[in-house]
């Protein structure tokens, strides 16, 4: 019972096994997440009400911008996934009727990531090499929404029941082989 044990409430989370005792830290990931992913539809439909030119950008910087908003709110739900798995899905903050009204099958929180996450990969940056592109550093990048997949996939199997392992090998080659920076 080092000091890093904490009374075995790390242990009880990782394991699912936590109770109404442990409700702080359970409360602290649920409400966070759900602050992120609120804040990202927030921002995601404030960027979808301009141009590009508005702010100087131009189209493709605009869209990895975007896609960054939605990879960080993919990563949010992979991590309710990973901690609570029956979780409701919001996609819009100023349009609450887009949400659903409680919880939905993991199924559905699972295909709305994967696609999320696919279809950010082309609209995002490449970081080209180790200790460049210091102007997209703290990013997400093609490969940080690749590794995302990556640790979809890899637990698809408790998340969704489905054998994913040859989706999750293939994207982690591609990120080895440099597909995505």
């Amino acid at each position: 019972d080092g000091w890093w044990y904490d009374g075995g409430k790390w242990e009880r989370l990782h394991y699912h096994t936590w109770t109404v005792d442990d409700l702080g830290e359970a409360q602290t990931e649920w409400n966070g997440c759900f602050q992120g992913i609120m804040q990202c539809n927030l921002v995601i439909e404030d960027l979808s009400r301009f141009t590009p030119e508005r702010f100087g950008f131009s189209s493709v910087e605009f869209d990895n911008l975007k896609a960054q908003c939605r990879a960080l709110r993919a990563w949010f739900y992979i991590r309710l996934l990973d901690a609570f798995r029956n979780i409701p899905l919001a996609v819009s903050f100023n349009d609450v009727s887009l949400n659903s009204e409680g919880q939905v099958e993991p199924k559905v929180v699972f295909d709305f990531i994967e696609s999320e996450l696919k279809d950010c990969l082309s609209l995002q940056v490449k970081k080209e090499s180790l200790g460049s592109n210091a102007n997209i550093q703290g990013q997400w990048t093609q490969a940080g929404a690749a590794a995302l997949l990556v640790r979809l996939y890899l637990n698809a199997q408790v998340y969704i029941g489905e054998d994913r392992y040859a989706d999750c090998e293939k994207i982690a080659e591609e990120i080895l082989s440099g597909v995505y920076g």
